[in-house]
C-alpha cells in the first residue's frame, strides 16, 4: 500500500514514482490519497501520469471535502476518468461542485495533446494565466507580456520536442501568515525527455552521457535542441529571478531547483520518468 498524507506536492508524488519504479513492477496494488487535505498542481498533473502509465488496483480519494471538490474543479477527474473508472461518490461531484467559468485564481488542467490541437489549447491557457499575473500577482503589461510569450514557448515545446502530449496547471495561493499571493504553475510532458531531444538532434552534437548533464546544457547554458530554438529557459530564468519564485526542473533520472537568487542544483533521481517535469512558483510583485 501507498499512502500520501496531508499535501499531494511535487516531493511526495515524485517519491511515489520512484518508489513504483525501482520496484521493478509496473502495479500498484493500492495507493491511498484518502489523508490529503491540501493538493499542489505538480501533485495532480503527476499523479495523472502515474495512473497514465501505471497499474494501479484501487485509489481511495481525499476523504477532506475541500480536497475532493478543489480535484473536481480543477478538473483532474475529467482527465483520471481517461485511464481509470472513478467510484460512484467521486462521479457525484461533478453534478455537486459548480465550476466558476471566470475564476481569477485557476488554470484548470488542460491537456497539450497534438500539433493542430496545440495553438488553441496554448490560447486558452496564455489568456487564464494573464488574469492570474495582472489581477492576482500585480504584475505590469510589459512582464505580463514577455512571461506570456515564455510560457508559450513551454507549452510549444511539447509537441515539438517531447513528440507527445502534456498537461498545463497553475493556482494562486496566499504565503501562510501573510496577505502575499504566489501562483505555482506545473507543465508536464510524457514526451522522450531532454537528453534524447538532444541526442535525435540534427543541430548540437553536444555529448550527453546523464540526464544530469542534459540539464545543465538546456537549462543551465540555455541551449535548444533545435537550429530555430527559443530562449524559454533563459526568459523563465529572468523573471523567476526579478520576482524571487524558484524554478524546478526533471526530466529522466535527474532534477534541477533554481533559487530566487539563481543559484540552483542538479541532482540524480532514485528512477528515470518519462518526459520533462516544470514546476515554477512566482511570488506576487511588492512594491
Amino acid at each position: 500500500m501507498t499512502y500520501i498524507q496531508r499535501t499531494l506536492d511535487r516531493e511526495k508524488i515524485n517519491n511515489v514514482i520512484d518508489d513504483i519504479i525501482v520496484s521493478g513492477t509496473n502495479k500498484l496494488p493500492f495507493l491511498d490519497l484518502s489523508g490529503v487535505s491540501f493538493v499542489e498542481p505538480y501533485g495532480m498533473v503527476l499523479l495523472l501520469q502515474l495512473i497514465d502509465r501505471f497499474d494501479i488496483g484501487e485509489i481511495h480519494y481525499p476523504r477532506s471535502r475541500s480536497a475532493a471538490t478543489y480535484l473536481e474543479r480543477a478538473g483532474f477527474f475529467d482527465v483520471a476518468a481517461r485511464y481509470t473508472n472513478l467510484p460512484h461518490d467521486i462521479k457525484a461531484l461533478k453534478s455537486q461542485v459548480p465550476r466558476n467559468q471566470n475564476n481569477q485564481t485557476m488554470l484548470t488542467i488542460t491537456p497539450i495533446e497534438y500539433r493542430h490541437d496545440a495553438r488553441a489549447a496554448v490560447n486558452i491557457v496564455n489568456t487564464q494565466t494573464r488574469t492570474i499575473l495582472e489581477n492576482e500577482l500585480l504584475y505590469d503589461a510589459d512582464d505580463v507580456n514577455d512571461f506570456i510569450v515564455i510560457l508559450s514557448e513551454l507549452l510549444g515545446n511539447i509537441p515539438r520536442h517531447s513528440k507527445s502530449y502534456g498537461y498545463v496547471c497553475a493556482q494562486v495561493y496566499r504565503i501562510p501568515h501573510s496577505e502575499v499571493k504566489y501562483a505555482s504553475v506545473c507543465i508536464s510532458d510524457k514526451g522522450i525527455g531532454i537528453r534524447r531531444t538532444f541526442e535525435e538532434s540534427d543541430y548540437i552534437t553536444i555529448m550527453m552521457p546523464d540526464d544530469e548533464k542534459a540539464l545543465n546544457v538546456a537549462v543551465v547554458k540555455e541551449r535548444s535542441s533545435k537550429k530555430d530554438g527559443g530562449t524559454g529557459y533563459k526568459g523563465i530564468k529572468e523573471k523567476i529571478r526579478k520576482f524571487n519564485g524558484t524554478l524546478y526542473v526533471r526530466s529522466g533520472r535527474a532534477e534541477i531547483l533554481i533559487d530566487p537568487d539563481g543559484d540552483f542544483k542538479i541532482t540524480p533521481r532514485r528512477s528515470s520518468f518519462v518526459g520533462t517535469q516544470i514546476e515554477f512558483k512566482l511570488p506576487q510583485r511588492l512594491g
